[in-house]
């Protein structure tokens, strides 16, 4: 619902863009040490009212509070609460009414997404923790804003997450948000397994966290088991019906499948919530597979005259549809201006930017900045993986960087390593110009073709996509 807030789109057609019947509607008034909150739960579409009711509460009594809205709501449903998520309800929260509000407008800037945002709830989450030393949910909310700024600020950042994380379950060690938290880094970090332990001590507390639903899903999305990761971006959504990211990765995953037109609609779906440059990517790349490459052209040309957009992230997109386009001028000079906005690039695992460049250096017989970028690439992503890293990109970037090079015996061995690490995107190769010379090779179409055995393993199922909250 965040992005209505303040909006003047009337509430029955906002239930209906979210497809939900009950709407929870709320405001929180801060009094003179105490808090009170006012709650009303409508049938938006019958315009009628279901309940309504306001709880306050001195400072000390705010985690009481919450668990009394939380079990009235659930009575109201005739919701069972378990003894587990009973258990969770106000737990870590804070006595202090000044560190409370703090962490409210934390989690406001966080759910934005954008680097300055980001920073700016890092800031009010350290306030909030300034004031109360032992806030537990400040520091699991200061952790996965760390964990999320890691993409920008990769050599400062990738400790601290996983020490707030620790320092919340330090405070409240069967905290499901602290367990999120630290899953969260850990998969930033590029440590899957670990995350999906995480993730799934997160849910043994807290059955219905919402965010730890979604992650988890991702992680089994990057394990390759597209089943399981559609599975809980489905109850993710139900829960979470204003967030991008389970349509984006449903749609990703109906890209993988080659259902494109399906693939289109989530994304779209992403892209309306908010505006995330993978959701961008990922329908360009869509539109490309789906032989409109005209369409995929325009959309990434009327990004980047966004100038707000313009910075690292933004070229690195534009270069990477365009090498799919096989535009290789446009890539080369996209992935160049992208390298001079990110100067950390080097301390960054996952950015394949250098990978790329290389590629083009060493087909105009640049062969010395080539062999250069490669050689770094190569020893950053061995470095990763022999620290205990086990994303598949790693793996793919690898093998892309081996390929390139003209190691054809190194560069199968890490994309048979990326298959069994949970790639299933075959777009990466099958539309890549890098790997045109590659088709023919028997250990290529050996890899993947255990790929496509899985994708047509699962169309010829009965996997149903449908079940997700679509926009009508």
């Amino acid at each position: 619902m965040k992005k209505y807030k303040g909006s003047k789109v009337p509430l029955d057609s906002v239930a209906k863009r979210l497809d939900v019947s009950v709407v929870l509607k709320g405001e929180i008034e801060m009094l003179n040490g105490a808090i009170r909150i006012n709650l009303q739960l409508l049938d938006p579409i019958n315009k009628k009212n279901i309940w309504r009711d306001s709880f306050e509460r001195e400072g000390d009594l705010i985690p009481e509070l919450q668990s009394e809205i939380a079990k009235a709501i659930a009575q109201k449903f005739n919701a069972i609460l378990s003894l587990e998520e009973s258990s969770q309800i106000g737990k870590g929260e804070t006595t202090n009414l000044d560190a409370y509000n703090l962490r409210l407008q934390g989690i406001k800037n966080y759910g934005r997404y954008q680097s300055d945002d980001l920073q700016v709830a890092a800031i009010q989450f350290k306030q909030a923790i300034e004031l109360d030393q032992n806030y537990a949910l400040a520091y699991a909310d200061l952790a996965k804003t760390y964990a999320q700024l890691y993409s920008y600020s990769p050599d400062s950042l990738k400790d601290l997450s996983l020490s707030a994380s620790s320092k919340a379950l330090a405070i409240e060690p069967k905290l499901s948000e602290g367990y999120g938290a630290q899953g969260l880094a850990n998969y930033y970090l590029g440590k899957v397994e670990f995350a999906k332990n995480s993730l799934e001590l997160a849910l043994n507390y807290s059955p219905t966290q919402s965010q730890a639903l979604g992650n988890i899903g991702i992680i089994y999305f990057s394990r390759g088991d597209l089943e399981q990761s559609l599975k809980y971006q489905f109850i993710s959504s139900e829960r979470r019906p204003d967030h991008f990211l389970p349509y984006q990765i449903v749609g990703w995953i109906c890209r993988i499948l080659g259902r494109n037109d399906e693939a289109l609609a989530w994304l779209n779906r992403s892209l309306s919530i908010a505006e995330h440059p993978n959701s961008l990517e990922l329908i360009a790349t869509t539109m490309i597979k789906n032989n409109m490459p005209i369409e995929a052209e325009k959309l990434i040309s009327t990004y980047l005259e966004d100038t707000i957009n313009q910075n690292s992230e933004t070229f690195k997109i534009a270069g990477t549809v365009a090498l799919y386009l096989n535009k290789p001028d446009q890539a080369k000079s996209y992935f160049e201006q992208s390298m001079a906005l990110y100067p950390e690039y080097e301390s960054d695992p996952f950015y394949g930017v250098p990978i790329k460049l290389a590629y083009f250096y060493s087909r105009s017989g640049d062969n010395t900045k080539a062999i250069d970028l490669l050689d770094e690439v190569i020893r950053s992503r061995r470095n990763s993986i022999e620290n205990g890293m086990d994303d598949y990109n790693l793996f793919l970037d690898l093998a892309t960087a081996y390929w390139i090079k003209g190691d054809k015996k190194l560069s199968f061995q890490y994309l048979n390593e990326a298959y069994l690490n949970g790639w299933r995107d075959l777009f990466f190769v099958e539309n890549n110009p890098i790997f045109s010379n590659a088709k023919s090779e028997l250990e290529y179409l050996r890899i993947v073709g255990q790929i496509n055995d899985y994708i047509a393993e699962l169309n010829a199922s009965d996997l149903e996509i449908s079940q997700l909250n679509r926009e009508k």
